[in-house]
């Protein structure tokens, strides 16, 4: 059945469910954001999944979403700025591509 959404609107319902399935993670991946902005320097997803690990959310939770809506909700916010890309050092990433970022000095 075809919605009446736009893809941005889609984006951010996404978002919220990603984020509701994921709550808890989503707080301390936040604080983990937040020390990684104050320490200064660049950082990727890696460097949060690293220390607070990947979101353990009901069966079928897209665990990527919730990394995704943390770093779209902090860049949302004016926290951190896209700097660049580099290739993922996690072996189950296949080195994608990883968007690289850097906090924004307030």
């Amino acid at each position: 059945m075809p919605s009446d959404a736009t893809g941005e609107q889609l984006k951010r319902e996404g978002m919220a469910l990603a984020a509701d399935a994921a709550a808890v993670w989503l707080d301390d991946a936040w604080l983990v954001m937040v020390d990684l902005v104050r320490a200064g320097g660049e950082f990727t997803s890696e460097d949060v999944v690293e220390r607070v690990g990947l979101p353990r959310g009901t069966p079928g939770t897209n665990r990527n979403n919730a990394v995704g809506a943390l770093f779209s909700a902090a860049a949302r916010e004016g926290l951190i700025v896209r700097v660049g890309f580099r290739k993922a050092a996690r072996p189950d990433l296949h080195a994608r591509l990883l968007t690289v970022w850097r906090g924004v000095a307030r």
